[in-house]
């Protein structure tokens, strides 16, 4: 009887710690609910360690500048991570909780709030926060994590969390105020919304329309250059969002809001793509501007293109040439040459634009031009010459994949930078050929980009001046990354570039956030450069990547 007494007990405890670790098995499959992390937070465990929000942010924002500098001890640091946990020991790793709260009557953003992670290596992960505004994230390795919490029309909160071993569970609580926002109203002179009686004139106005406001810190003259892009694109001093994105959408007369990113007193002003309508002074309290338009102004103001093509070594007129612009809002927009070598574009928002031909047998050819209001810009008749060609193959460096796609462009001969418009991307073949066509005569650089899958070349200089070239080899590579971590309180005001050692420039790109960028390279020696906006120098490295990603912190 005792021996059966025994066996059941055996059998009772050995369910019952069966049924623990399948409980403990489902909370780390499918993440613990935010209250089970909110009480765990609550225990003095060694393991288990908060940070508050007040004691992080001391250490980080204002004047303890020092404080980050002593805790990454150099502008150029190897990214060691801590240690990492034995593997296969808890795949939660470490857990990022908290929650966001905005003010009572403050409404919520039609999508929400999101949590952004990023980790000293330019790694990116995001969660969304439930309607109650709570968020985790786990299966975060030890190291630093670069977090911020963002909802369109809230002013975004960053902070830095320091996991480590023996600190893997921090909770970061987030409070974000609404940015400032002036809504925008458009309406006739009779009073009527603007949008209504634009449907009453018909499609040709609608394809030259590109409305959007702008916030600047200067008045503006007669155009904004640098104006691209999607019409919410961040520019200036602002951020525009058409209406019923950010909230539910209100009465016909308004087109939508600016978030303002600058203090006022401030100059807005409406643009149909980068013409400037009208300007009017945003001063400290404004909430709400109207402007006052007819349809038929903005149709006086739409200009018109008239261009002809020629062969350079006959004159002969040539037809059927496809014509593009690039830039403006109609970019994907094209045009054929008529029997007489003309092309005519009608209909078109003043602003700086690439006027682009193509023609089977001749260069791709790219000239810049602005497009004046209620003026035809008729350019000088455009001479196409024949196309050179360059050939090769691409190898493998070790056992990549084999891509299928080569980019290359030419470098401008004054500035020594990659022409993003003189632009050209072809295919190759499962053996690696490739020829690339419809090259005009000068410098190109060519490469294979990393499609994804961590493999790319280096940019080669072609110099196809004297003709076309056969037999360019280019070898692909295994990528190496550049991370770049720009500071906390002046990431908008910076941008950076990354320069071969051959002295290939490409175009300056900016920070999209606080956090590490990661910039992946071919192996080889670079120039990093970080710049203001108007391209004035602030800080440069000269490097050689190598297999572990190498970090770079702006002072």
């Amino acid at each position: 009887m005792k021996r059966r007494n025994t066996t059941i007990m055996t059998v009772i405890l050995a369910l019952t710690f069966l049924g623990i670790m399948v409980r403990q098995f489902r909370e780390v499959e499918n993440g613990p609910t935010f209250a089970q992390v909110n009480s765990r937070s609550s225990r003095d465990t060694s393991n288990n360690t908060e940070i508050s929000p007040d004691e992080r942010s001391q250490q980080l924002r204002g004047s303890d500048r020092e404080a980050r500098r002593t805790h990454h001890s150099s502008p150029i640091e190897a990214a060691d991570a801590p240690a990492p946990l034995p593997e296969g020991e808890d795949p939660v790793k470490c857990f990022a909780y908290g929650r966001i709260t905005i003010d009572p009557d403050d409404p919520i953003p039609n999508h929400g709030f999101t949590v952004r992670l990023t980790d000293r290596e330019g790694n990116q992960y995001q969660t969304k926060a439930d309607s109650e505004g709570r968020y985790s994230k786990p299966g975060l390795s030890p190291g630093d994590w670069w977090i911020f919490a963002e909802g369109v029309g809230y002013e975004r909160e960053v902070d830095v969390l320091p996991f480590s071993a023996d600190k893997r569970l921090i909770r970061r609580d987030f409070h974000l105020t609404r940015s400032l926002f002036v809504d925008i109203k458009l309406i006739t002179p009779d009073g009527r919304p603007f949008q209504e009686s634009l449907e009453e004139q018909g499609a040709p106005l609608r394809h030259g329309l590109s409305l959007r406001p702008v916030a600047t810190k200067n008045a503006p003259g007669e155009f904004i250059d640098g104006v691209r892009g999607n019409e919410s694109s961040p520019f200036g001093a602002g951020q525009f969002w058409k209406d019923g994105h950010v909230h539910q959408k209100r009465s016909p007369e308004y087109l939508g809001s600016i978030f303002l990113q600058e203090q006022p007193p401030l100059f807005l002003s409406l643009l149909n793509f980068q013409y400037v309508i009208e300007t009017r002074l945003v001063e400290a309290g404004t909430t709400e501007i109207t402007f006052v338009l007819r349809p038929e102004d903005l149709i006086a103001q739409l200009g018109q293109i008239r261009a002809e093509f020629v062969d350079l070594e006959s004159d002969r007129l040539l037809p059927d040439v496809q014509v593009w612009l690039q830039g403006g809002p109609r970019g994907g927009s094209a045009r054929f040459s008529n029997t007489d070598g003309q092309v005519y574009f009608d209909s078109i928002p003043p602003g700086n634009y690439s006027l682009c031909a193509e023609l089977d047998g001749y260069a791709l050819f790219v000239t810049p031009l602005q497009v004046q209001p209620a003026r035809v810009t008729q350019p000088a008749t455009i001479t196409l010459e024949k196309e050179v060609t360059v050939s090769g193959h691409v190898t493998k460096k070790g056992k990549s994949p084999l891509h299928t796609e080569l980019q290359s462009s030419m470098i401008d001969p004054d500035t020594g930078k990659i022409n993003p418009t003189m632009h050209r991307t072809t295919q190759f073949g499962d053996d690696g050929s490739f020829t690339i066509e419809g090259m005009a005569r000068g410098k190109w650089a060519i490469w294979v980009g990393d499609q994804g899958d961590g493999w790319m070349s280096p940019r080669t200089i072609v110099d196809t001046s004297g003709g076309s070239l056969q037999h360019v080899t280019l070898t692909v590579y295994p990528t190496h990354s550049i991370v770049v971590i720009p500071p906390l309180d002046r990431w908008k005001e910076l941008q950076y570039t990354v320069s071969t050692e051959q002295g290939i420039k490409p175009s300056p790109s900016r920070f999209y956030s606080p956090s590490p960028s990661r910039i992946q390279v071919a192996p080889g020696a670079y120039l990093v450069q970080i710049l203001t906006h108007e391209g004035i120098l602030m800080q440069e490295w000269s490097i050689m990547t190598s297999e572990k990603p190498l970090t770079l912190r702006i002072e």
